[in-house]
């Protein structure tokens, strides 16, 4: 499932920080994923794989794109995208994970 906002007051990032998105400037959407079989310990690999994909995707239209670990993009040596992924465990498994993406696209 795939959530979409046209724009964010009040997005979260890393500890205290906040995030915001003007109206239809930018993407801001949630990913809802259901791993399979994925132990709490490899938790990262979903920070590798989003940060990946977005990654791929910007470096389709802009040069100079890599990524800071675990979940920024920037393109030279400004930041384009920031992500903040939320797990849900059972026992020692990852059962949910909320991945929430900001991708500056026009501010």
């Amino acid at each position: 499932m795939v959530v979409w906002a046209d724009y964010q007051t009040a997005g979260r990032g890393c500890g205290s920080n906040s995030w915001e998105s003007e109206r239809g400037q930018n993407l801001t959407f949630s990913v809802l994923l259901h791993p399979q079989h994925m132990a709490a310990r490899q938790q990262f690999r979903l920070s590798m794989a989003a940060a990946l994909a977005v990654a791929d995707v910007v470096g389709q239209y802009a040069d100079g794109v890599s990524v800071k670990w675990p979940n920024d993009v920037y393109v030279g040596h400004r930041k384009i995208c920031g992500m903040l992924i939320e797990n849900r465990l059972q026992g020692t498994m990852v059962v949910d994970s909320i991945v929430g993406i900001g991708l500056n696209v026009n501010q």
